[in-house]
């Protein structure tokens, strides 16, 4: 999910339990990872993320710290976990009911909190990592709709154009000020990805009744061509969309 491979359920659920686990210092989690990445070179993988190459995690400790970075990987087998459950859900109405409990879930202040150390601020807009939200967003491959409809001139909470070159997207949220206190924005996030959440809802309670949830263990190279077609088409087709909207707007003032 969001380019790192799945564990299975089971496999998830064990190694969120040692991450939980674990306590390094910044010194003891930078030896252990440099010795790991020593004796297994190239194929050497992250110690919190396991699935994630030692270099990529590496990075990230670098840049957020040995507390963020295990916040993150705890994340990520948890949203791996939900994806399972989910995918367990036999009909299409149980599979977008299970979503829709998981997003929901996620639509809470507490954990929009949790993203703080992960978000930056350019002059009045947050942009804040919403993986839990592209996660479910691929899986069902409903890019289009969301996209059109939120990451638009007409509604700008989602910036999408990193997404179609690194499958990164970020929520962006408008405030009245430039202090980059984020605590002080939080009821404004809060409603931001509150409406973008219902949004999504309804989208999925929308999709027809033989989508079902890719499955990311059994896809096969066909099916991941084609979707990456589809992708394609769609940002050809969204860069066009903003660049019209653009010039529409340019003329509207002039």
């Amino acid at each position: 999910m969001n380019d790192i491979n799945l564990h299975d359920k089971e496999h998830a659920i064990e190694r969120l339990e040692y991450v939980k686990g674990l306590n390094y210092t910044d010194k003891e989690y930078k030896k252990n990872l440099r010795k790991h990445m020593f004796k297994y070179k190239t194929n050497a993988n992250g110690l919190l993320i396991q699935r994630l190459s030692a270099e990529q995690e590496l990075f990230m400790f670098e840049t957020y710290g040995i507390d963020n970075l295990k916040k993150y990987a705890i994340d990520v087998l948890e949203q791996n976990i939900e994806y399972c459950t989910v995918l367990e859900q036999k009909t299409h109405d149980e599979q977008i009911e299970k979503t829709i409990e998981f997003l929901e879930k996620s639509n809470s202040k507490e954990y929009l909190l949790s993203l703080k150390d992960f978000s930056t601020k350019t002059a009045y807009n947050w942009y804040i990592p919403v993986d839990r939200l592209i996660n479910w967003i691929d899986c069902y491959m409903i890019q289009r709709q969301v996209f059109f409809e939120y990451a638009s001139n007409e509604k700008t909470y989602l910036f999408a154009p990193n997404y179609f070159t690194d499958n990164v997207l970020l929520l962006t949220v408008e405030t009245d000020n430039i202090a980059e206190d984020y605590e002080a924005d939080i009821d404004q996030i809060t409603k931001v990805y509150d409406e973008v959440v219902k949004g999504i809802i309804k989208i999925l309670k929308e999709l027809p009744e033989e989508r079902m949830i890719e499955n990311l263990f059994t896809i096969t190279n066909e099916e991941k061509q084609k979707n990456g077609e589809e992708i394609s088409k769609l940002a050809q087709d969204y860069y066009e969309f903003i660049e019209e909207s653009t010039e529409n707007e340019e003329t509207e003032d002039n």
